[in-house]
């Protein structure tokens, strides 16, 4: 029987893949071997080596063929090659706008949201129709994964993913316009010191996936794109390797790769059919810095057989004699050497990091010593006259002083030395720390359940084993262990696990005690931004404002951590619900990062600006400036959906407040629809554990189930998050206590007038007015809603006295919190006005009543409703003295104000309003109004 299709193919891959492994004279023979009187399997192969072996490259990662080889392995299956999607058609929240490739694993298109959630376009690669097996769909979900833990600013990033409707997964990445790295040195003929800033873009990201376990194995020009701005993103993990790969049953990730590879950009241990390690990458940025520095390959003519590696200074290709001449001087000496050391043939004669390679070029760039060649006297000394020009000069007047400063280089290079072998020690210590705890994550090495079985520790488990820890093997060393105390802190404050955070941020900085002052202030905030959550706020003030002093201090101040701290500081007052000083805060912190991207020192996405932006449009929303909160918080989420992607804690904060927004502004519609989006990245993120997001959201979904009348639902959501801002932070915590009062709020809502129901929600306004006392005494803002609605649940029930002394109460905190001129003080002196009314004392309710109007018209936002309101109970007021052409004037002009289906109730007070009046005439023709009205 003759070999199906696959079986042909999977041939067709082996025996290319043990073809390339051999030297090429070594080829003909066995090919005579292998395809016996298969002439056109031979003929196949012949081309397929030809092509794999030509310095142009014919692979992609990730399965994408394309080119020559590609045809020829497809032989113009047009079929195969078929995309499976149409111009328009939507994939989840996007609709495809065109084709921009396809390969042989997948086809990539050009699409853009289709959900108006933001404007962006995005490439999303979608496995093409017809070779779903599953040694393909794994290696597509292991790209997803891989994508997905590669956050940094320099790698394209993973922003969603999903599965086609006829059941393809599918990725959705960052679209990069931008030229390859190669063409864009060239195109802007960029100087040599640029040219290196840029590949060390490039090689932090690199750094970055190693630190992430992940191998890219791909690096040439073509995976480099740089966009007009000058930013580098790296491209493509479709065949990267993860350093402990979970292999399926029939992967084969070393026979893949050695056909998934681009020959002329390949290591010598790709080539070779030999382990890829992270020296593969160290490699193939040794070929693309000497490209970028000379404009050549260091292997150009030779093949697949790299006999002799050129100097870069040797090898430049700049137009005209003397820019060459000048630049071979300046490639000469350390740039040959760091060039040469990266590109050994063994990898373990290459740079032994990533980190290692940026080093030695960020010294070069810095006129230090590098590694990459003998530490000389000569060559040391070399360094420091040019370093030192004018001290140079200076010490050659006298020979003394020259033995002087040569005596002192010495003392500084041994210094500079031990130094460096400090960090480094330090840094193989915290890596040996991390990984042996992790190691924990190893079912064969997990911790002990009560039954006696191991278990898979999650991520708290595994934090408090690294925190026992530290005291017990990092004992002699404190800098070390006062870093990893900060990183722990750090974790479990972004894990909402506020105690744990604090005990590791204050022995973090009893550590370091009078240590690195950048440090130290790093230290100070870390407690301070813990003891906000905490509500510990006049602590985290003094530690912020610390903090802030050595930043603001520092020669050149550090405007960036400067920010930050401001930043901070805003949040202290937001939390005490003091708005206008927190976004007076957050303004400054805006200004400056505004300002830094301004001159080029940050990225216009940097996500400092974004959550800047964030929490300066909560301070302004807060106070009632809706409209101009709304498009911070818009830019704040489209700037971190591209600096992070959707799935992402910070760019989840940033759609609540969108979705926060959207329902405060009236647009509740498209609220429901971004909530809905919400929980969908709360379940990827936090799968379904506590999480102080989680129960953040469930209290807005109630919110905003409230406000379209659906109190039931509301009463559910926020009950759910009540409950769960008690687990995780108590049941006294100011968290707890906004959840009190949103869930009063709700149960007020309930149809009907159910005693039980109205008494839970006094229970719960009264809980929150105890938790807010307790914590920030008599007048704090938090206290003006649990007042008022107490004071609603009193006049209800008929205790105009009681509520009277409860409204009073509220004002009294309106004033201290805001002063007596804010649009805040409308509300409460409305309330107080009606009962004036009720308690037949009109004249004090017209004197409130004009006060509240006066404030209404003065603020910047308009509130026609609340305007309506204060000028219909005006009328009332004026009706209640018998001043009755007045009290019409008000009446009528609020009741143009009020939306027709919303006229009943006001429709009743004025037919009533002219029979008191004695005009039965005029009663009668609003009693036909009234009528005509529709009712439920």
């Amino acid at each position: 029987m003759p070999p199906t299709d696959s079986e042909r193919w999977t041939l067709l891959d082996r025996l290319l893949s043990e073809a390339l492994a051999r030297p090429p004279a070594e080829r003909p023979a066995f090919l005579a071997e292998h395809c016996g009187d298969d002439d056109a399997l031979r003929a196949k192969l012949e081309e397929m080596l030809s092509l794999a072996t030509a310095e142009e490259p014919r692979l992609s990662p990730g399965g994408a063929l394309t080119g020559a080889l590609w045809r020829s392995l497809a032989d113009g299956d047009d079929d195969r090659m078929a995309g499976p999607l149409a111009v328009g058609d939507e994939l989840g929240p996007y609709r495809v706008v065109e084709e921009l490739g396809r390969g042989g694993m997948a086809v990539v298109y050009l699409a853009e949201r289709a959900d108006g959630l933001f404007d962006r376009q995005v490439a999303v690669k979608v496995i093409r129709a017809g070779i779903e097996s599953d040694a393909v769909l794994r290696r597509f979900h292991r790209e997803r994964r891989i994508l997905a833990a590669l956050d940094h600013p320099n790698i394209a990033q993973l922003l969603d993913g999903g599965v086609t409707p006829d059941g393809r997964p599918y990725l959705v990445m960052e679209a990069i316009a931008g030229q390859p790295i190669d063409r864009y040195c060239e195109t802007r003929d960029l100087p040599l010191g640029q040219r290196i800033e840029l590949f060390l873009e490039v090689a932090g990201a690199v750094s970055w996936a190693h630190r992430n376990l992940v191998v890219h194995r791909d690096l040439k020009p073509s995976n480099i794109l740089v966009a007009d701005g000058g930013q580098a993103k790296l491209l493509d993990f479709g065949i990267a390797k993860l350093l402990q790969p979970e292999l399926g049953p029939g992967d084969d990730f070393t026979r893949t790769a050695a056909v998934l590879m681009t020959p002329l950009y390949a290591s010598p241990e790709q080539l070779e059919g030999l382990p890829v390690t992270t020296a593969t990458d160290v490699y193939q940025l040794g070929i693309l810095l000497f490209l970028l520095l000379t404009g050549g390959h260091p292997f150009a003519g030779q093949g697949n057989q790299r006999r002799t590696t050129t100097r870069p200074s040797a090898a430049v290709m700049h137009p005209g004699p003397a820019q060459s001449a000048r630049l071979r001087r300046r490639l000469k000496g350390d740039l040959d050497n760091i060039v040469l050391k990266a590109l050994r043939h063994e990898p373990e004669r290459r740079y032994p990091s990533v980190d290692a390679l940026i080093a030695d070029l960020e010294s070069y760039l810095g006129g230090r010593p590098v590694s990459a060649r003998p530490d000389s006297v000569a060559y040391r000394t070399g360094k420091f006259l040019r370093r030192h020009a004018a001290a140079a000069i200076t010490a050659a007047a006298g020979l003394l002083l020259l033995v002087g400063l040569s005596f002192f280089y010495t003392l500084r290079l041994a210094d500079e030395r031990d130094r460096a072998r400090r960090e480094a020690e330090r840094a193989q210590q915290t890596a040996k720390f991390l990984t042996d705890l992790f190691k924990a994550s190893d079912p064969a090495a997990g911790i002990a359940s009560p039954s006696g079985s191991r278990e898979i520790p999650d991520a708290r488990q595994l934090l408090d084993q690294g925190s026992r820890r530290l005291g017990r093997e990092l004992r002699d060393q404190p800098e070390l262990r006062a870093d990893m105390h900060q990183l722990m802190g750090d974790i479990y404050r972004r894990l909402g696990l506020y105690p744990e955070a604090l005990a590791n941020a204050r022995q973090a900085l009893e550590l370091r005690a009078t240590g690195d002052p950048a440090a130290v202030a790093g230290g100070h905030r870390l407690i301070g931004q813990i003891q906000t959550e905490l509500s510990e706020l006049e602590a985290a003030r003094h530690h912020l404002t610390a903090a802030l002093k050595h930043f603001e201090d520092s020669e050149p101040p550090d405007e960036l951590e400067v920010a930050r701290t401001l930043n901070a500081l805003g949040h202290t007052h937001f939390v005490e619900r003091t708005w206008t000083q927190a976004a007076a805060w957050h303004r400054r912190a805006q200004e400056l990062l505004d300002g830094l991207i301004a001159r080029g020192r940050l990225a216009p996405d940097h996500p400092d600006l974004a959550d800047t932006l964030r929490r300066h449009a909560a301070s302004l929303a807060k106070q009632g400036e809706h409209q101009a909160a709304r498009p911070l918080y818009r830019r704040a989420f489209e700037s971190l959906v591209k600096h992070h992607g959707e799935y992402h804690p910070a760019t989840l904060r940033a759609l609540m407040s969108v979705a926060h927004s959207q329902r405060r502004t009236g647009d509740r519609p498209q609220a429901r629809k971004t909530y809905d989006r919400v929980f969908e990245l709360i379940a990827a993120i936090y799968g379904e554990d506590d999480h102080p997001d989680r129960a953040e959201a469930l209290a807005q979904l109630g919110n905003l189930h409230r406000d379209l009348g659906e109190a039931t639902m509301a009463v559910e959501k926020l009950t759910e998050s009540l409950a769960m801002r008690q687990r995780i932070f108590g049941n006294d915590h100011p968290s707890a206590a906004a959840a009190h009062n949103d869930l009063a709020l709700a149960l007020r809502r309930l149809p009907g007038d159910d005693p039980d129901h109205l008494a839970q929600a006094a229970h719960h306004y009264q809980r929150c007015l105890e938790i807010l006392q307790a914590t920030h005494g008599r007048h704090h803002a938090g206290l003006m809603a649990p007042l008022r609605g107490l004071a609603h649940l009193r006049q209800a029930s008929g205790d105009l006295a009681g509520a009277q002394q409860l409204f009073e109460r509220a004002l009294e905190v309106t004033v201290a919190t805001y002063g007596p001129e804010h649009r805040f003080n409308v509300q409460t002196l409305l309330r107080l006005a009606y009962l004036d009314i009720e308690s037949e004392q009109p004249a004090s309710g017209e004197q409130r009543l004009r006060r509240a109007l006066d404030l209404a018209t003065a603020s910047s936002e308009t509130h026609p409703t609340l305007e309506a309101a204060v000028e219909f109970n005006l009328g009332l007021s004026l009706a209640a003295q018998q001043r009755w052409p007045e009290a019409e004037e008000w009446l009528l002009k609020a009741l143009a104000a009020i939306a027709e289906d919303e006229q009943h109730e006001a429709l009743e007070e004025i037919i009533a309003f002219y029979s008191d009046w004695g005009r039965p005439e005029r009663a009668a023709t609003y009693r036909d109004r009234l009528a005509a009205l529709p009712r439920d």
